[in-house]
């Protein structure tokens, strides 16, 4: 079975923090246990659990499955260089999957392809 991991940027500091991610109806959470009971419970970013992170929409991207060369785990929204081509890990709807996208060319993430390159 696949490991579900995402990431995300904490608004409060800027420190990256990985777990499960919860959608609010005011604000986008990381927390490091699924603790569903007190995070369904949170209605503000001011009664926050201790072990639950408000973090920016924008940053939190959901762990691939595959590692770069330098054994770094690959999140989506991530920028890989390969072959000196930077692409940008992308899911794709259509074909519900994760691929590497850039201006020249869409090719599909695949761990031959993350493998031989670095997260940026």
């Amino acid at each position: 079975m696949r490991e579900i991991e995402f990431r995300g940027q904490r608004v409060d500091n800027g420190e990256w923090v990985f777990g499960h991610y919860v959608k609010g109806e005011c604000s986008y959470i990381i927390t490091p246990e699924l603790f569903w009971s007190t995070v369904v419970s949170v209605e503000s970013p001011n009664h926050m659990c201790t072990f639950c992170y408000q973090v920016i929409p924008e940053t939190v991207g959901q762990w691939t499955g595959k590692k770069d060369k330098a054994d770094v785990k690959v999140y989506g929204g991530d920028t890989i260089s390969i072959s000196g081509y930077l692409y940008i890990v992308t899911w794709d709807n259509d074909s519900a999957r994760f691929i590497l996208k850039s201006p020249h060319d869409v090719i599909s993430l695949d761990i031959r392809k993350v493998a031989e390159g670095v997260v940026q």
